[in-house]
C-alpha cells in the first residue's frame, strides 16, 4: 500500500474542500495598487461606456513582486485583479474589436503572478470561483445568500450567482472527498464494511452537488450569461477570432493558446473519477480535454490528482480481486450518481449554451463544421423537466441583454464551451467513458 493520503497536504481543508478556508482578501491592501483596483471595480460601468481600455492604459506602472505582495492571499487577489482587467481589455468591445495583442502593462505583471500561484494567464475556475467570493456577513457561513463574487464583468447579479453556484458545488463535494482519505484508509486495514459505508458517503456527496448545481435558474438567466457573462471567461484555443492566439506583450514575441474558464477545471468531480480510475482519453495515446485542465487548477490540487493515480492497490484492482459483491455494487452505484451528475450538466448547458446559440440563429455547422446539434428542451408541461431544469421567459430575458455591457453574441463562442469545446459532444463522451467502468457481478 502507498504512503497514506492527507487531504491536508494537498491544501484541502475538511470543512471546506478546494474552497480556501478563510475567505479571499477583497482587494489588495495599501495605496500602491489602489488605482488598479477602482478601476476592476468599474469594470462594468467602463464597458459600458467604451471608456475601459483608456483607463486601463491610463493607469500607473506597478511591480508585482515579492516586494510588493506579502503574503499568498495577496498574489492570489492580484491573480484575480489581473484576469479580471485582461479579461474585460480583450473582449470590451465586443467581437468586432477584440484584441490579439495584451498591452505590456497587463502582460508581464498577470504572466509574473500567473506562474507564482501555478495557474496560467487566462481566466481560470480558480479566479472566477474558488478566489473570487466574499461573505456578506463576516460572522455567517458559506451558504448561498450570503455569499457573492467579488469581482464581477457586468455588475450582475446573474453573473455573480453564476460564480457561487459553483461555489456551493464545491462545498457540496466536501463529505466525498473527506471520504476519499478514508476508502484508502479501510483498504490498507481490510475493513470492507467500512469501505463501502465511505463509498456510500462518495455517492450521496454527488448527489449532493447535482442537486445544487440545479439552483443555477434561481438567479442567474441564460440569455444574460450566455450573450455578457461568457465572452470574458473565454480563452483563445479553439476560437476562431485568435487564429494565432493572443501576443503577450514583453512576455515572448509568440502568441499564446489557452482554453478558458471552464467547469472542467475543478478538481472536486476529477477526484471521484481519479478515485475510480475513469480515465476520459481522446485515444490511447492522447491525453484527453479533461486531463489538460489539469494544467488549469492549482498545483496543490492537480497534486492530489496524481497521489490518487499513485495509491497502490487503485480502489478498482482492490474490488474487482475482491470480487466482494457489496463494494462491487456500491462502486457502480458512484459511477450511476457520476452519469446522473453529468446528465444534469448536459442539461444545463443544452438550457445556457446550445438553446441560447439557435435562439440568436447561429448554426452548429458554422461554429463547428458539421451538422445542426440537436437540443432536447425541457419535456414537461410546466417547462420543467425531470431533473428539475426549467426554460427561462426568453422574450422576458430579451430586454436584460441591452443592459449588460456588450449586448451583442458572439457568434465564435456559438455552441462551444469557454474552453474551446464542441460541448454536447464532449459531454456525450465523458458520460459513455464513465459507462463504461462498471465491474459485473460474480457469477
Amino acid at each position: 500500500m502507498s504512503q497514506e493520503l492527507k487531504l491536508c497536504d494537498f491544501d484541502i481543508s475538511k470543512t471546506t474542500g478546494f474552497v480556501a478556508t478563510a475567505p479571499p482578501l477583497v482587494k489588495l491592501p495599501g495605496e500602491y495598487f489602489s488605482q488598479w483596483e477602482d478601476v476592476c471595480a468599474a469594470i462594468p460601468h467602463l464597458v459600458k461606456q467604451r471608456q475601459l481600455r483608456a483607463n486601463i492604459e491610463a493607469l500607473p506602472d506597478r511591480k508585482f513582486s515579492e516586494e510588493t505582495l506579502q503574503s499568498e492571499e495577496e498574489w492570489r487577489r492580484a491573480y484575480v485583479l489581473l484576469t479580471f482587467l485582461s479579461q474585460s481589455y480583450i473582449w470590451a468591445e465586443g467581437e468586432a474589436r477584440v484584441v490579439d495583442t495584451l498591452p505590456k502593462k497587463l502582460a508581464v505583471p498577470w504572466c509574473t503572478v500567473s506562474e507564482h500561484v501555478t495557474l496560467k494567464p487566462v481566466a481560470t475556475y480558480a479566479s472566477v470561483v474558488l478566489y473570487n467570493y466574499r461573505l456578506c456577513d463576516p460572522n455567517g457561513g458559506l451558504t448561498a445568500d450570503n455569499l457573492v463574487a467579488i469581482s464581477n464583468f457586468t455588475g450582475t447579479e446573474d453573473e455573480s450567482w453564476f460564480y457561487m453556484v459553483h461555489m456551493l458545488v464545491e462545498l457540496a463535494a466536501v463529505p466525498g472527498l473527506n471520504a476519499i482519505e478514508r476508502v484508502f484508509q479501510a483498504m490498507k486495514s481490510g475493513q470492507n464494511s467500512v469501505l463501502v459505508d465511505q463509498l456510500q458517503i462518495i455517492e450521496k456527496s454527488i448527489y449532493s452537488m447535482r442537486e445544487t448545481l440545479k439552483g443555477m435558474y434561481k438567479k442567474c438567466k441564460p440569455s444574460v450569461f450566455y450573450v455578457n457573462v461568457r465572452p470574458f471567461l473565454a480563452g483563445t484555443q479553439g476560437i476562431s477570432l485568435f487564429p494565432n492566439g493572443l501576443v503577450y506583450e514583453g512576455v515572448d514575441c509568440e502568441p499564446r493558446r489557452y482554453c478558458g474558464g471552464s467547469a472542467a477545471q475543478t478538481t472536486s468531480i476529477p477526484s471521484f473519477d481519479t478515485l475510480l480510475g475513469i480515465k476520459h482519453l481522446e485515444s490511447e495515446d492522447s491525453p484527453s480535454f479533461m486531463e489538460k485542465m489539469r494544467e488549469y487548477q492549482p498545483k496543490q490540487h492537480r497534486n492530489f490528482l496524481v497521489a490518487i493515480e499513485n495509491q497502490q492497490p487503485s480502489l478498482r484492482d482492490y474490488i474487482t480481486e475482491s470480487q466482494n459483491p457489496e463494494l462491487i455494487k456500491q462502486y457502480n452505484r458512484i459511477l450511476d450518481a457520476l452519469i446522473e451528475f453529468r446528465k444534469g450538466h448536459m442539461k444545463l448547458i443544452s438550457v445556457f449554451v446550445i438553446m441560447q446559440s439557435e435562439k440568436h440563429g447561429f448554426k452548429a455547422s458554422e461554429a463547428n463544421g458539421k451538422d445542426s446539434i440537436p437540443v432536447q428542451p425541457p419535456n414537461s408541461e410546466d417547462g420543467s423537466d425531470t431533473n428539475g431544469i426549467g426554460t427561462p421567459d426568453m422574450k422576458a430575458e430579451a430586454k436584460d441583454e441591452d443592459t449588460t455591457p456588450i449586448g451583442k453574441p458572439v457568434k465564435a463562442l456559438a455552441f462551444k464551451g469557454t474552453g474551446g469545446t464542441a460541448l454536447e459532444t464532449f459531454l456525450d463522451k465523458i458520460k459513455n467513458s464513465t459507462e463504461a467502468m462498471k465491474i459485473p457481478l460474480p457469477g
